[in-house]
C-alpha cells in the first residue's frame, strides 16, 4: 500500500463525512414529514408526532418478533433463549440509541435546530431497527 492511500484511509475526517453522507437519506425521509413548516415548535411538534410513530411500529414489531419466539420455544426451547438475548440486546439497543444521538444534539446546541435534529437521529434508528428486527426474524415479524 502506498502512503498517500494509508493518509486516504486514516483520515479521520473523510471517514466522518462518509457516515455523515451516508446517514443523510435517512435523515431526509425523516425531516420530509415535516420540512414545509416553519416554526421550531412546529418542526418540535412534527418530529416528535414522527418519533412516536415510527416508536410505535418498531415496538409492534418487536413484540411480534418475540411472541413468534414465544410460540416457536413450545416445540424448541433454543427459541425461549434466543427471545431472552433478543430482550437483552434491545435494551442495549435503546442505550445506544440515546448514546448515539446525543452528540447530534451537542453538535447543534448553539441552534434552534437541536432538538429536532436530535429527534430526527432517533427516529432514524428506529426506522433501522424496524428493518434490522424484520429481516433477521423474517420468519417471526410482519
Amino acid at each position: 500500500m502506498s502512503k498517500d492511500n494509508s493518509r486516504r484511509r486514516l483520515c479521520p475526517h473523510r471517514l466522518l463525512m462518509s457516515l455523515v453522507i451516508a446517514a443523510m437519506p435517512f435523515s431526509v425521509a425523516a425531516s420530509d414529514q415535516c420540512g414545509q413548516l416553519v416554526s421550531d415548535s412546529e418542526i418540535n411538534d412534527c418530529a416528535t408526532a414522527v418519533l412516536a410513530e415510527v416508536d410505535s411500529e418498531l415496538e409492534a414489531t418487536y413484540r411480534y418478533v418475540l411472541s413468534g419466539l414465544d410460540e416457536a420455544g413450545k416445540e424448541e426451547p433454543s427459541f425461549l433463549d434466543a427471545k431472552a438475548e433478543l430482550i437483552e440486546a434491545q435494551r442495549h439497543w435503546s442505550v445506544f440509541r440515546e448514546a448515539d444521538c446525543e452528540p447530534i444534539f451537542t453538535l447543534n446546541q448553539g441552534g434552534s435546530i437541536r432538538i429536532s435534529a436530535y429527534l430526527f437521529c432517533m427516529t432514524d434508528h428506529a426506522k433501522l431497527r424496524k428493518a434490522q428486527l424484520e429481516a433477521a426474524y423474517a420468519t417471526y415479524s410482519k
